[in-house]
């Protein structure tokens, strides 16, 4: 099993580019399987590609003190036998729930993100590493696709990002939850179990427990097929984006206060060229949603002007003449 697991992460390192000689990497390591199984994969690679590794572990405050220990015991053992170095954080993911109004795993998982690309700066690191599995992927995909997620939803967690000019990547996407325990078992590394994990009033465990397994008695393979799904839509994306490049800054014109977008040369493009160009304006300059896609296609294709829509995030949104000017109230 040692070697399957280590052949498909070096395959994905190599699929994707995902490591350079001489990089400086940040492991984000809770504890849990993935990330203990991520850690020790990558330390065995530490003189293939000269990499300079450090671990952070992050403290959320959630569950009891006890369980958190013990997490830490787990990372602060791993570190000490493989020689990494080692940073703990505190976050106040309650707090940053109530102050934002979301939830706590979406709290936890923003934070989490902020202090990685902070401390990677500051410290000269250029990568972050994740360790999300093929079975993540699978459940993303069908979490978003509950949700109504369009194509960006369905392509799932990328695995290769950049964040604040930050590489983030995911060695471990085309590695199954079960290669990784047997991974463990062979290796003789602990690792802890988060119990929150198996509580089924969260829709991503009901997807994990009782949606997926009853999935798996039409089709075995199932999770793999999401996942190369996800990846057949990310490579597809990966084309559009290209060409979304080439046509935006003939569309897009910055202003002191103001974003114009010039509606005659947008108008020239195809129906899905347009259709991405709507989704640039959305992720950048509003909240990217079924609603305000709508909206905003309905506000391009009015004939008369001086109509304003509010656009999510702060940003209003008003079309003049052959032009939509974009801007946000502070």
């Amino acid at each position: 099993m040692r070697k399957i697991v280590f052949e498909k992460v070096i395959k994905t390192i190599k699929k994707y580019e995902l490591l350079s000689k001489n990089d400086r990497v940040i492991i984000a390591i809770s504890g849990g399987a993935d990330s203990v199984s991520l850690t020790h994969l990558l330390s065995c690679l530490r003189n293939k590609y000269l990499l300079k590794l450090h671990l952070l572990h992050f403290r959320h405050g959630l569950r009891n003190k006890k369980e958190e220990e013990k997490d830490l015991k787990i990372v602060t053992n791993l570190a000490k036998k493989l020689f990494l170095p080692l940073t703990v954080k505190k976050i106040k993911v309650r707090e940053f729930a109530r102050e934002k109004k979301i939830g706590l795993e979406e709290s936890a998982r923003i934070l989490r993100y902020q202090y990685l690309t902070k401390f990677a700066k500051e410290h000269n690191f250029n990568k972050i590493v994740t360790g999300h599995t093929l079975d993540d992927q699978a459940e993303t995909v069908l979490f978003n696709l509950i949700r109504g997620a369009g194509l960006t939803g369905l392509s799932g967690i990328p695995v290769y990002r950049e964040e604040n000019t930050i590489g983030i990547m995911r060695p471990l996407l085309k590695v199954t939850k079960n290669e990784i325990l047997q991974y463990l078992k062979k290796e003789n590394l602990s690792y802890s179990q988060d119990l929150t994990n198996l509580q089924l009033n969260y829709t991503r465990n009901q997807i994990r427990y009782e949606l997926l397994p009853l999935l798996e008695k039409y089709n075995p393979r199932i999770k793999e097929h999401l996942a190369n799904l996800a990846e057949t839509i990310t490579q597809g994306k990966i084309l559009e984006d290209k060409e979304l490049k080439k046509i935006i800054p003939s569309l897009v014109k910055k202003q002191k206060t103001k974003i114009k977008f010039d509606l005659r040369k947008f108008l020239c493009y195809n129906k899905n060229n347009q259709k991405e160009a709507i989704n640039y304006l959305l992720e950048h300059y509003g909240r990217k949603s079924f609603v305000h896609f709508t909206e905003l296609s309905n506000l391009i294709s009015r004939k008369e002007s001086g109509k304003r829509i509010n656009l999510g995030k702060g940003w209003q949104a008003e079309k003049k003449n052959k032009w939509i000017y974009f801007w946000k109230i502070k």
